[in-house]
């Protein structure tokens, strides 16, 4: 029997980062993107692992040591800066690194633009740790 379960959502939750990683893109024309694993403290997940996950892509000019500002991946390191001023001083590979194991509040955010017809979309940002 299968059971019918309500959408869950949610615009925050408290979670630990339980992965990070970059991933290859897996379609032609599309860039490398970090995938981060949230598994959530304070609410229930009823799904395949139990996490919550977001992608941040990487822009075709993104290196090591320098993102385009005001894009998507400017604006989620600017909010883990504010929760830890030590990430200006890394690299993005070892910032987004950093997070792994580390507790947050998450809060849902749109950090992109909208771009030909297709709406901008919510990624799930640390505010605070905790």
């Amino acid at each position: 029997m299968v059971e019918r379960i309500e959408s869950q959502t949610w615009t925050e939750f408290q979670g630990e980062v339980v992965d990070v990683q970059l991933e290859d893109p897996t379609e032609e024309g599309r860039t490398q993107q970090w995938h981060i694993q949230m598994r959530p403290i304070d609410k229930e997940i009823k799904g395949k692992t139990g996490n919550l996950h977001t992608w941040i892509r990487l822009s075709a000019t993104c290196t090591e040591t320098s993102v385009p500002r005001g894009s998507v991946i400017d604006r989620f390191l600017e909010a883990l800066e504010d929760i830890h001023s030590e990430v200006k001083k890394m690299t993005v590979k070892k910032a987004f690194e950093f997070m792994k194991g580390r507790k947050y509040l998450f809060k849902s955010k749109v950090l992109g633009r909208a771009f030909e017809g297709h709406p901008a979309s919510e990624y799930w940002v640390p505010s605070k740790e905790l």
